[in-house]
């Protein structure tokens, strides 16, 4: 089934890397360089929103919730770049972050 077809019949199930895994944290990936071997979005089932969820080469156990940063990047991706990043991995170091306002956020460094 390709990514397209996954992406149509999902209705609030879990994806298939997440069975047999744990809720990781993302602050324990703080200020370390990981390989991204899967990620898709999920959709809430609490609110009216949808975040990246991934796993890493480095954790066979857990996966993890992106922030908004890592979501906007999912959302700009293809088929191909699935099939790439499920392939090859991608490289990222996840560092806190202010904005201007002060609010604190995860941001993601491509390595």
């Amino acid at each position: 089934m390709s990514l397209a077809d996954k992406k149509k019949s999902f209705k609030g199930k879990s994806i298939d890397f997440m069975e047999g895994r744990k809720a990781g944290k993302l602050k324990d990936l703080l200020n370390k360089d990981v390989t991204i071997v899967d990620i898709d979005i999920i959709k809430s089932t609490k609110r009216n929103d949808e975040f990246a969820v991934f796993i890493i080469d480095e954790d066979a156990d857990n996966y993890y919730f992106g922030g908004e940063v890592l979501t906007n990047f999912v959302r700009t991706l293809d088929d191909s770049d699935f099939e790439e990043i499920r392939r090859d991995g991608c490289k990222v170091k996840f560092t806190s972050a202010k904005s201007k306002d002060g609010f604190t956020y995860t941001n993601v460094d491509f390595l």
